[in-house]
C-alpha cells in the first residue's frame, strides 16, 4: 500500500511539472536591484522570454 501511494505521487507530481506557464511568455524591462548588506545597486534591464521549438526549449 505505502509503496503504491509513494508511486501514485510521484507520477502525479512529475505531470504537472511538464507544462511551462504560457503567461509567463514575453518581453519585460525595468530596473533590477541588487542588494547585498548595506550595499545597493540599480542596473536597467530588458528581459524576453520565448519558446525555441514547441514542447522542447526555452530561452532566456
Amino acid at each position: 500500500m505505502r509503496l503504491t501511494f509513494l508511486f501514485l505521487f510521484v507520477s502525479a507530481s512529475t505531470l504537472f511539472a511538464q507544462a511551462f506557464p504560457e503567461g509567463w511568455l514575453g518581453k519585460y524591462e525595468g530596473t533590477m536591484e541588487i542588494i547585498n548588506g548595506e550595499n545597493k545597486q540599480t542596473v536597467t534591464l530588458d528581459f524576453e522570454m520565448k519558446e525555441l521549438v514547441k514542447d522542447s526549449s526555452w530561452t532566456y
